[in-house]
């Protein structure tokens, strides 16, 4: 006798939940084993048919056998949730605690008078208004050494037009390097507005020009008079800082400043009086505790980013297919673990960078092939898919810093 049309529905229920847990612990492990972020186009569609297939082949055949074979009774369906269940609270549960708490409060804390010098900065922030006016090109300066002299004097004209043209960009500069420091008040979820890097750019790059053909010419103390706000203003983007954005606008202007720097004390006499001013706005040397603070600020960046992350659809979509979205959520990404495997990578690139080692070998190693673990599949695949490069960055700062010895040095000489 058959039971109950209720108690039929029911078991249909419960039977088509354990085909859907097991599509998808099937399609977690096929994505593992596959990995489609290590291969080319053409291994990512053949990862996507065998995802299909097992999705969708895999629920069809334990209904087919089911009712084949008559399995589904209570004993046999609750055979299949008890063998299930268990790997459903193996990845759902996270790690306890974060092993590498840190926020921007302790690495670069806010103090008073830190809103009003970082207003000023963001006058030239990402989609204002002075920035939208902002239509200066930027030079296109060669990249060796001893051919910029000559390509300040072909220039010549066009420098002196476009210094012009950046007297509210100087002006701005000016009131930047008054403040004692300049202030970061961006978040960890990265939500404010991020400065424009074309002003600095182009004011950077043109003071150096500039710098360069008072030196041809003889005039020493004025080179240096006109690079001290751009070096000043440099060092200061860079401490305080909460985003490597800002610190490589504040690596790239300091830079070409010390840049011209050294080729003005190397080329014409400068005064006792300006040398000392130049001294006094070069700021101390990051070192490897600079590199290490760069390498840092992403980790802060990625550990907000991780515990707001999250599958929950807006508002608007049904009740009925968030709830489902969340129990995915907790199956695919854990984000403690998430953020401690972060924060190991992160530790490691932090120990290269200050050695001056090269991070690309890791990098390519976080990104590189092999069969990912089915516990927390979304961290990892957020981790592999959203690493960016940070070599470039690391030799910019680099680069800044040994500039910064070799000006350093020059003055000694004097």
């Amino acid at each position: 006798m058959n039971p109950p049309l209720p108690q039929r529905l029911l078991r249909a229920v419960v039977l088509l939940a354990l085909c859907a847990v097991v599509s998808l612990l099937a399609g977690l492990a096929a994505v593992g084993l596959l990995n489609p972020f290590t291969e080319d186009d053409q291994h990512f569609r053949r990862v996507v048919w065998a995802m299909l297939l097992v999705v969708l082949g895999l629920p069809t055949l334990i209904i087919w056998l089911a009712f084949r074979l008559r399995l589904r009774s209570w004993w046999w369906l609750g055979g299949g949730w008890l063998a299930v269940l268990p790997v459903l609270v193996y990845l759902a549960v996270d790690d306890p605690v974060v092993r590498r708490p840190i926020t921007f409060a302790e690495l670069a804390p806010a103090f008073p008078g830190a809103e009003q010098s970082y207003a000023v900065l963001m006058r030239f922030a990402v989609g204002t208004a002075a920035t939208k006016a902002f239509k200066l090109a930027a030079f296109a300066p060669p990249k060796e050494a001893d051919q910029l002299s000559a390509y300040a004097l072909e220039k010549r004209e066009r420098i002196e037009r476009t210094w012009e043209e950046l007297a509210s960009v100087r002006q701005w500069y000016g009131e930047l390097s008054a403040f004692d420091r300049i202030g970061d008040l961006g978040n960890e979820t990265g939500t404010t507005p991020a400065p424009a890097y074309a002003p600095h750019r182009v004011l950077a790059q043109t003071a150096q020009l500039k710098a360069l053909l008072l030196a041809l010419d003889g005039r020493g103390d004025d080179a240096i008079a006109l690079l001290l706000p751009v070096l000043d203003v440099g060092w200061k983007l860079q401490v305080n800082s909460r985003s490597v954005a800002r610190l490589q606008i504040g690596f790239t202007v300091r830079r070409m400043a010390l840049e011209a720097a050294e080729f003005t004390l190397a080329r014409t006499p400068v005064s006792p009086a300006l040398r000392n001013r130049l001294a006094a706005v070069l700021g101390p040397t990051g070192g490897a505790a600079g590199a290490r603070r760069l390498i840092a600020i992403e980790y802060v960046f990625w550990a907000a980013g991780s515990m707001n992350s999250t599958l929950q659809p807006s508002g608007t979509v049904p009740t009925v297919v968030r709830y489902p979205l969340r129990v995915v959520q907790v199956l695919i990404y854990n984000p403690n673990r998430t953020i401690n495997e972060v924060g190991d990578v992160m530790a490691e690139f932090q120990d290269l960078a200050a050695r001056r080692r090269t991070l690309r070998p890791l990098q390519e190693g976080v990104r590189g092939s092999g069969i990912l673990r089915m516990k927390n599949l979304g961290g990892q695949i957020a981790i592999h898919s959203g690493m960016p490069s940070y070599q470039s960055v690391l030799d910019s700062y680099w680069r800044t810093e040994d500039r910064l010895a070799a000006v350093r040095a020059r003055l000694a000489q004097l």
